[in-house]
């Protein structure tokens, strides 16, 4: 059995206290927008609207139990650190990545090849950990 959670935090937002977060599927509807990837976008450049610290990641926490009493839960973290934009940049992916930049490849997610993104995604890094977990302490 495998759960993920994921969410955004914002080293930009203190008095945020790093929000989104793991709440970031519900973001926009503290903001007066319904639900949704686009609004979270929306509500997320509004509240940072003027901030020139910018910082923030993207974590991915993935869990696997073999059975609900495992005594050994794998745990594998992905942590993409980059900045967001002012606007959205790029035409693919989902969620934050229109305005998730990581300067190293001076590209959003969303202007990203897959590959690319896969690359360097949290969830990438999360799955390619939890890859090799499940291989050292449930298949050795």
């Amino acid at each position: 059995r495998f759960r993920n959670v994921t969410g955004v935090q914002t080293c930009a937002l203190p008095i945020f206290g790093g929000e989104p977060g793991v709440q970031t599927a519900f973001y926009a509807t503290r903001f007066g927008y319904p639900k949704g990837d686009d609004h979270n976008v929306t509500a997320l450049l509004e509240q940072m609207k003027g901030l020139t610290q910018r910082r923030a990641a993207l974590v991915s926490t993935l869990v696997a139990v073999r059975h609900p009493n495992d005594p050994e839960p794998l745990i594998a973290v992905g942590r993409a650190v980059g900045e967001i934009t002012m606007t959205r940049r790029g035409q693919n992916g989902f969620g934050f990545d229109p305005v998730m930049y990581l300067p190293e490849v001076g590209q959003t997610f969303a202007e990203m090849s897959t590959a690319l993104k896969n690359q360097l995604s949290h969830r990438g890094q999360a799955a390619r950990q939890m890859i090799q977990l499940i291989h050292e302490r449930w298949l050795n």
